[in-house]
């Protein structure tokens, strides 16, 4: 089985030496799968010992992708620019416009099903990267994913059994399933990410109105909201949140080292466990709530803001307003 690191793909350039032209349903000898400036339907299937690629033309003409055989990658390039793209989604489907003019204004709409479509059967060992496309489909079970999906289209992938990158940006939503290693999940706009439990650790951004889902997270999580959006996820460990605006951050569960810095409205939720030690600061009139032990609590609040937990144990210090909250007070 070929197993690439995410730094290594992300290397790799669609401009590289070229390979064999592929021709329809050609297979290949390769460990990973490489989309960009792609505007389609991807579907990935299981299936085989090799990369099986069939690149379908568009409906109205668009011309298929090309795809390449080099250093290992199958690298598929699909053509399209996405400079002066828009997309929306109406009746549950997405279309596709180009604006025109100084102003980008006016432009041909056309369904995302419509434009090429890309079918790749593989086995569950392949790694898969796509960047720099709007698109919609599915994928089976993964070896890594490195997905960037931009503007409305929606995408799914299975379990990944290593390392997992997704950014979202626009609209749009990605999923996966378990990640066995490491996650990397950005949203940008008012797009969804969505993933289930996450052996490795997990670095976590959301700016706008957006949001992350995960399940329980086995390693540290660090995590950035700027906006109104936020994450939510099951069983945490370490956590060091900085929260500015209004979003938030919320765990059904959370086991050890906690830091929390909100400025503005925003929140940090913890539903039960312990935090050991709770540093926690904020500025403004936002929240953190543990609703389990906050163990040698270093806490400094400047504004209407609050901290609260069932109990504090321990060498608590405390700046500002308030004070420990009883057990009866720190529940929602």
């Amino acid at each position: 089985m070929i197993r690439l690191s995410m730094a290594g793909l992300a290397a790799l350039s669609l401009s590289a030496a070229p390979g064999a032209l592929a021709q329809e349903a050609g297979v290949y000898d390769a460990g990973a799968v490489q989309i960009a400036n792609f505007i389609g339907r991807i579907e990935v299937r299981e299936g085989g010992e090799g990369i099986a690629v069939e690149a379908r033309p568009g409906a109205g003409g668009e011309a298929a992708a090309q795809v390449r055989l080099t250093g290992g990658v199958v690298a598929i390039d699909g053509g399209q620019s996405l400079g002066r793209m828009s997309c929306r989604r109406r009746g549950g489907e997405a279309y596709i416009s180009t604006r025109r003019g100084w102003f980008g204004m006016g432009g041909d709409e056309t369904a995302l099903r419509d434009y090429p479509s890309l079918v790749i059967t593989a086995p569950a060992s392949m790694a898969l990267v796509i960047r720099q496309s709007v698109y919609e489909g599915q994928a089976g079970d993964l070896a890594q994913a490195d997905l960037e999906l931009r503007s409305c289209g929606h995408f799914s992938a299975g379990d990944v059994a290593g390392d997992l990158t997704a950014r979202m940006s626009g609209s749009g939503a990605l999923s996966a399933g378990a990640v066995g290693g490491d996650a990397e999940l950005t949203v940008s706009g008012s797009g969804r990410i969505r993933t289930g439990d996450i052996d490795g650790g997990a670095s976590v951004r959301v700016s706008g109105s957006g949001a992350a889902e995960t399940g329980n997270i086995a390693g540290p999580l660090g995590v950035r909201v700027s906006g109104s959006g936020g994450l939510t996820a099951g069983e945490i460990g370490d956590l060091d949140a900085v929260v500015s605006g209004s979003g938030g951050v919320r765990a059904s569960a959370q086991t050890g080292a906690v830091t929390a810095r909100i400025s503005g409205s925003g929140s940090v939720r913890l539903a039960s466990g312990r935090a050991d030690p709770l540093r926690a600061t904020v500025s403004g009139s936002g929240s953190v709530r543990h609703g389990g032990e906050a163990a040698d609590a270093d806490v400094t609040i400047s504004g209407s803001g609050t901290v609260r937990a069932s109990r504090f144990t321990g060498d608590t210090r405390w700046r500002g307003r308030g004070a420990p909250a009883s057990s009866s007070s720190a529940s929602d």
